[in-house]
């Protein structure tokens, strides 16, 4: 393996899909895909994938302080990366003008991290990875769409990737 940060960032992960790899409930848990998980946090290690500091946000503000998700976010917390200002706020409100109801959603939270995911892939051409709805209006997907901002799901990062688990 790799020193942390050897590779350039691919990827930003949306907390849908870490969701997906950390609720037992959910179709990618850890538990039941070992080599999957082995890959995605290899992939972590080495940089290519991060996320942003509004996805630890949404992280601590939403689960417990038992959750094996908040605890693996805080023993990461080099994952989520920093504010990139001015260029992320300034495309955030070129989104806000079309899609003023992604920038809040309803939600009456601290954290919302979506509109920060776009910004960081348009600023540094990263991929987002989101498993969240593709065709409701003011997905992730869709925006990212629109702003030519690639996307792809858990399955779609395994295809890409080529990864056989």
């Amino acid at each position: 393996m790799n020193n942390l940060f050897s590779e350039q960032a691919a990827y930003t992960i949306d907390l849908s899909s870490l969701l997906k790899l950390f609720k037992e409930s959910e179709a990618y848990y850890k538990g039941n895909f070992p080599s999957l998980w082995n890959k995605i946090e290899e992939a972590i290690l080495e940089g290519e994938i991060i996320s942003h500091i509004q996805v630890y946000d949404e992280i601590m503000q939403f689960n417990g302080d038992k959750d094996e998700l908040m605890i693996w976010a805080k023993e990461n917390k080099h994952l989520f990366r920093d504010y990139n200002l001015p260029e992320e706020s300034d495309f955030i409100r070129i989104i806000g003008e079309k899609y003023p109801q992604f920038l809040s959603q309803g939600k009456h939270t601290i954290a919302h991290a979506d509109p920060w995911l776009v910004a960081q892939a348009r600023h540094q051409k990263l991929t987002v990875i989101c498993d969240e709805g593709k065709t409701k209006h003011n997905s992730l997907h869709v925006v990212c769409r629109e702003y030519k901002i690639p996307s792809l799901d858990i399955l779609g990062l395994m295809k890409q990737k080529q990864w056989v688990v």
